[in-house]
């Protein structure tokens, strides 16, 4: 690390040496790690290589990507060493440290560096606004392993709240419920098996709900007492398998069905369908069990 600084320190002061830029000296001393790390890597790379060990590996020697890499490294190095370079002027020069004149002035007596100070005074708009030389960073090529992409920001507020208003918090959700476990008393031991197939019948008669159906239950529940008039029952019952069959006849006339066939299939369905269904002791919901519950 200390030999590579003071070769990078020597390798500066005879490139600014040569073109008369002693002057931008301070600007252009923290990039030669850089400058110097691609040469070094290059170097090693084309007189090391990646070599087999004889008498191990019959297949052993060079590696046949030495060269590119050696030269991959090399290039950058110059390309580095062009960057920097005009970075170093354009800092000079946007610092209040001096002018482009009074810099190619100097550049004047080196005879390699006075092209340079024509083409830095003919150029000087277009090198200070150039991104890339604002700040001389290190060179990124396609090779190099590349840094992951910055944080997206923050989503705008949605058209109800404005920009400045804090975000509101959060809903903590509800505690989850445990249900105890339901247990028989003692005298009814003997319908265990009833009960269950009861339990097993409305949950799959839940399951088999959709949302509108599970809503308009609801519905019904919550309207009161209206719902128990057993013909307001009736109607509903009837009205609900009209619709089922007219649905039914529909799905299987889309299938290819003739009419005669789709009605009378659709029926079946219907009456397995209603034979499932019935409504919760509560009342709530439509659920499976008996078609028809006495005293409701």
């Amino acid at each position: 690390g200390a030999a590579g600084a003071a070769i990078g320190l020597e390798l500066s002061t005879w490139i600014l040496g040569i073109l008369g830029l002693a002057s931008i000296a301070e600007f252009f001393v923290d990039g030669l790690p850089r400058l110097v790390d691609h040469y070094v890597r290059g170097i090693t790379v084309a007189w090391e290589g990646t070599r087999g060990e004889p008498g191990l590996n019959p297949f052993g020697g060079d590696d046949p990507q030495v060269v590119d890499r050696a030269a991959h490294h090399i290039a950058q190095g110059h390309e580095e060493v062009v960057v920097l370079l005009l970075g170093a002027i354009v800092a000079y020069l946007t610092r209040g440290r001096g002018n482009a004149s009074v810099l190619a002035n100097e550049m004047q007596a080196s005879k390699k560096g006075a092209k340079l100070g024509q083409w830095m005074l003919q150029h000087e708009d277009a090198l200070t606004r150039h991104p890339d030389l604002q700040h001389a960073g290190p060179r990124k090529s396609a090779l190099d392993k590349q840094e992951p992409p910055p944080p997206p920001p923050p989503p705008p507020p949605p058209p109800n709240r404005r920009a400045d208003e804090p975000e509101p918090k959060r809903a903590s959700g509800m505690p989850e419920h445990k249900v105890p476990c339901f247990k028989l008393s003692k005298k009814h031991r003997n319908l265990a098996d009833e009960f269950d197939n009861q339990l097993e019948g409305q949950q799959n008669g839940l399951n088999d709900l959709t949302v509108a159906e599970y809503l308009k239950g609801r519905k019904a529940f919550t309207d009161g007492d209206v719902v128990r008039d057993p013909k307001i029952a009736r109607d509903a019952r009837n009205e609900f398998s009209q619709k089922l069959k007219q649905d039914l006849i529909d799905e299987l006339r889309s299938k290819n069905l003739s009419a005669s066939e789709a009605e009378s299939q659709a029926e079946r369905m219907v009456a397995q369908k209603m034979s499932t269904l019935a409504a919760l002791h509560n009342p709530d919901l439509f659920a499976g069990g008996k078609d028809i519950i006495g005293g409701f």
